[in-house]
C-alpha cells in the first residue's frame, strides 16, 4: 500500500529560525494480525520519517500500533507538544476504510468483522484533526489521501509506494508551495498508475503560500493519509 524510494538527503539542506519549530508524527503499520499484513508501510513511515528530519522537522515515529486506546495515547501526547509548534504534519501509512463519508485508520492487533467494529475500534481520521487543531474547525489545515474515496492504494512491488516516493522526492524541493507539491504529486501519480490512483487533499489553508522548506509565519496543520478507502467488508486486499 506504500512505497519508498531510499534517497540519499543532507541534513541540514534548509536554515530555519530559532521560534520556526516543525513537528510531525509518522505512523507505518505493517504488522496486522487479524486482516491481511502490508509490506510496505513501515519502510513508508522510515523514509518519510527520515526526509522530515532533512528538512528540519523534529519527528516521533510510529510502528505497528496496536490498539485503539495506544494511538489515541500518541495522538495526545503528540497534540500536547503542538502547541509551541509553528508547523504540525501527521503522515499515516497502513490499512484505511471510508465508512459513509467517515475515515478510519486501522491499528494493528484489533479485530474488524463489521462496520460497528471500526468505529468501535479503529481511529477516526476526523478525530486526529479534532486532538491537533483544537476546536477551530481544522483551520489553516491540509489533509491528503493517496487515492480517492472507494478506491484502494497500491502497496507497490519495490520497497516503498509510489505516492510516498513522490511526497518525499518533492518535500525536499526548494522554493516549492504546499499546493504546487501536492499538483507535482497528483500528476506523477495519474501518470505512473494509468490514471486508476488518484491523490485528493482538501485545503483549509489561510493567508500567504506555504513551504515546507522554508520559515513561515502562521501555525499550520498538514494530514497526509497513504491508505485505501474502500470498504474492507467488500474486500480486503490491496493492489
Amino acid at each position: 500500500m506504500k512505497k519508498i524510494l531510499l534517497i540519499l538527503l543532507s541534513i541540514s539542506l534548509f536554515g530555519f529560525s530559532q521560534t520556526d519549530k516543525r513537528i510531525a508524527l509518522v505512523i507505518g503499520n505493517n504488522n496486522y494480525t487479524n486482516i491481511p499484513p502490508l509490506k510496505n508501510p513501515v519502510n513508508d513511515a522510515r523514509l518519510m520519517a527520515k526526509t522530515l528530519e532533512s528538512i528540519g522537522f523534529e519527528v516521533l515515529l510510529e510502528i505497528d500500533i496496536t490498539d485503539k486506546r495506544s494511538f489515541v495515547d500518541i495522538i495526545k501526547n503528540f497534540s500536547n507538544k503542538r502547541t509551541d509548534a509553528s508547523v504540525a504534519l501527521v503522515y499515516y501509512s497502513g490499512h484505511g476504510i471510508q465508512i459513509d463519508s467517515e475515515n478510519f485508520l486501522l491499528p494493528t492487533q484489533e479485530v474488524f468483522e463489521s462496520e460497528n467494529d471500526v468505529t468501535d475500534f479503529a481511529i477516526s481520521v476526523q478525530d486526529v484533526m479534532r486532538y491537533i487543531c483544537g476546536d477551530a474547525k481544522y483551520s489553516n489545515s491540509l489533509l491528503a489521501f493517496s487515492t480517492d474515496a472507494g478506491n484502494t492504494a497500491a502497496d507497490g512491488d519495490g520497497k516503498n509506494s509510489i505516492y510516498c516516493e513522490s511526497l518525499c522526492k518533492n518535500m525536499v524541493l526548494e522554493n516549492i508551495s504546499i499546493d504546487q507539491l501536492f499538483r507535482n504529486v497528483r500528476k506523477e501519480m495519474m501518470i505512473k498508475t494509468d490514471g486508476e490512483q488518484v491523490p485528493q487533499d482538501r485545503n483549509l489553508l489561510t493567508g500567504d503560500s506555504y513551504y515546507l522548506s522554508k520559515s513561515n509565519s502562521d501555525k499550520v496543520n498538514i494530514f497526509i493519509v497513504d491508505a485505501g478507502r474502500d470498504n474492507p467488508f467488500r474486500s480486503f486486499k490491496r493492489r
